[in-house]
């Protein structure tokens, strides 16, 4: 199954604000977003062997986890509901 990324873990920079980073910052900064940028672009790749049928669900439950995940980050956000008329 997939592990949640809790509050950017793996990136200690994800909650930062511009005006707390230092220059000293830059190499870290610049090494996570290679690291982010490569993993990436793995995933990409991943996903564009699967077939229709492996690929679909799978990013549904990509997008579902992301969703929860911005949720539990931010819980003031007001999502809008989406309805599908037939």
């Amino acid at each position: 199954m997939f592990k949640d990324v809790e509050h950017g873990s793996n990136y200690p920079y994800m909650e930062a604000k511009s005006k707390e980073l230092t220059v000293g910052d830059v190499d870290m900064l610049l090494s996570d977003y290679k690291d982010l940028v490569a993993k990436y672009t793995i995933l990409c790749k991943a996903i564009s062997c699967l077939s229709t049928s492996e690929r679909e669900p799978l990013l549904r439950q990509i997008e579902k986890q992301s969703a929860e995940t911005l949720l539990s980050q931010h819980p003031g956000i007001n999502t809008p509901t989406t309805h599908q008329d037939n």
